[in-house]
């Protein structure tokens, strides 16, 4: 209980592989080798971890160990990049806990659950499963940080729809929880006020991405990392420590959100190319539409408009799994874009169809006043058309 406890509340301890001695307490030889097995995972060395699983035997003395087990099984699969995989294993696990109304495994394997479709980009289905899952009492505090970690990412999809007020109200659930930051991403790291503002948001990130990183969990700080490069605060020594430290994660996922990290943190446009497509491969949908989104800010960044554009759509067709929270993945493009709010104000109305002199009318101004805001729209965005503004303004500009 005692390494479980450092791996949930303090750091990740170092769990060696201890054989099974004549005498020993079998619960104490599960124990151990459960809390290597997360250690494992937290430090982002899924491969080790899914060599254990294989090798090492499922717990038989505590039905709640043997459950963690299952659960670490199918995160393993995700963090290592079969996220597809990792997400039915967790999902049928989940549906006989369910069954049998057992509130510790439905927590369990519902984190993962949830982790492996927020990474698909399957948002309702998230939602769904909260619903589900939120309303069962019960679950004793051994499974608290994940339950910490399903109120954490339910108030982050609820941030990015726009919901403040819900966001909040399950990120305080969450800390009445009183399990801390805990060893995987999405659980609580961080509770934003609704007014704050983006940059501070970014230094409140980067920070707890280094306080993770120190503690030796790796896989959490390459999530907030990338979280943390949503936002205006560009810190690369940090992103470069994070990653750096991370240099042991294994798998394909995890190398390859520290490769967009790291690209991103240095607006390389051509590496954060490759880490898009790398990501795409593995099934995270979330990082490479952020990988992509940040190629594009790179792009515009380089005046290379017009390519920062099609980058940009071909993104958001991509990522149509993330419903109305899509919009929020594009925030960077829209701020780096630029267009002001009379500029914003017209190519709206033009994406419900209005023609320009009925934009005119509406607005009280001069059909001309009118198109030298189009104009000026269609030259941020490096495009020649009014339909190219339209399908813009109808999809991630606005």
């Amino acid at each position: 209980m005692r390494l479980h406890t450092e791996l949930v509340l303090e750091r990740v301890p170092e769990v060696r592989p201890v054989p099974r001695t004549p005498g020993q307490p079998e619960i104490e030889a599960d124990a151990h080798a459960l809390a290597r097995l997360g250690s494992l995972l937290a430090a982002g060395r899924v491969g080790d971890a899914q060599d254990e699983v294989r090798t090492v035997a499922r717990p038989r003395t505590a039905h709640i160990l043997a459950q963690h087990h299952d659960a670490y099984d199918g995160l393993a699969d995700v963090l290592s990049g079969d996220v597809e995989a990792g997400t039915a294993t967790a999902t049928r696990h989940l549906a006989r806990a369910l069954d049998d109304l057992e509130p510790d495994a439905i927590q369990a394997h519902a984190y993962v659950g949830a982790l492996g479709l927020v990474l698909r980009g399957r948002l309702d289905e998230v939602e769904q499963l909260l619903t589900a899952v939120l309303t069962v009492p019960g679950a004793t505090p051994v499974s608290a940080h994940f339950r910490a970690g399903l109120l954490g990412w339910g108030a982050q999809i609820a941030r990015w729809q726009g919901r403040e007020d819900y966001a909040a109200r399950l990120w305080s659930q969450g800390q009445d929880i009183g399990a801390g930051a805990g060893p995987f991403p999405g659980m609580l790291a961080f509770a934003p006020q609704a007014d704050v503002s983006p940059a501070d948001l970014g230094a409140q990130v980067w920070a707890l991405a280094a306080d993770r990183s120190a503690r030796g969990y790796h896989v959490h700080a390459l999530f907030l990392a990338g979280t943390a490069l949503e936002t205006p605060v560009a810190v690369p020594d940090r992103a470069a420590a994070i990653t750096q430290a991370a240099r042991g994660a294994q798998g394909r996922l995890l190398p390859a959100v520290a490769r967009y990290v790291d690209a991103a943190s240095r607006r390389d446009e051509a590496a954060l190319g490759t880490a898009a497509a790398e990501l795409d491969a593995t099934g995270d949908v979330l990082h490479a539409t952020a990988a992509a989104v940040a190629r594009a800010v790179a792009l515009h960044e380089a005046g290379r408009a017009t390519e920062a554009g099609d980058q940009a759509e071909a993104a958001w067709g991509r990522a149509g799994g993330f419903g109305t929270a899509r919009r929020a993945l594009f925030a960077p493009l829209r701020a780096e874009v630029g267009l002001s709010g009379r500029e914003q104000e017209i190519a709206a109305l033009l994406g419900e169809g209005l023609s320009a002199a009925r934009v005119a009318s509406v607005l009280g101004v001069s059909h001309r006043t009118v198109e030298g805001h189009i104009l000026r729209a269609c030259h941020r965005l490096g495009v020649s058309t009014r339909d190219r503004l339209v399908a813009m303004a109808r999809t991630w500009l606005l």
